[in-house]
């Protein structure tokens, strides 16, 4: 009597751990490594899906053994929740031995910016003359009308917020 043993084939699991969900804030990074290994001996292919479609920022780098690297450089206005699905294909048998991992979560935080004052440049006065600057500021995060304000001024000097957004620095040396 002859027996043949039939190899089936074995589809690759990931060994690098659970990998839960992510909270970060707009403008960190955010690196996750993953592994998988291929029971039959062959070196897995890796890749992702992110939602939504769309997202920008991110790169996935498979090293070709079993290993990736995911990065997301969030932006300033990529608040949100984004979600990855990472997955991993057997080398031989692609078509009917894909292993999803389980769907990690990515919280990206809303960050506050501090408003932006436009360039003022260099003036100058003549002594006895009345130097007078508009200041004007613009609060690009959430578009509000920033209040302006001065410390440490110099003598006979003044500085008045005029509520939209602009402010009046005088000066009479």
């Amino acid at each position: 009597m002859q027996i043949r043993v039939l190899d089936v084939n074995q589809k690759p699991i990931f060994t690098s751990g659970f990998i839960g969900d992510k909270n970060i804030n707009e403008g960190d990074t955010l690196r996750i490594k993953v592994k998988a290994e291929d029971p039959d001996s062959t070196f897995p292919k890796l890749g992702l899906q992110i939602n939504p479609s769309g997202t920008k920022n991110y790169t996935f780098v498979d090293s070709g053994n079993g290993a990736g690297v995911f990065t997301f450089a969030s932006g300033f206005k990529q608040a949100g929740t984004y979600f990855i699905l990472f997955n991993t294909v057997d080398a031989v048998y692609p078509k009917d031995s894909t292993f999803f991992f389980p769907i990690i979560r990515i919280i990206v935080f809303n960050v506050n910016r501090a408003p932006e004052i436009s360039p003022i440049g260099n003036k100058s006065v003549t002594e006895g003359e009345t130097l007078a600057v508009t200041i004007t500021a613009v609060d690009t995060f959430d578009n509000t009308i920033p209040t302006l304000a001065a410390v440490n001024l110099p003598k006979n000097s003044s500085f008045v917020n005029n509520g939209n957004g602009t402010g009046k620095f005088s000066f009479k040396p």
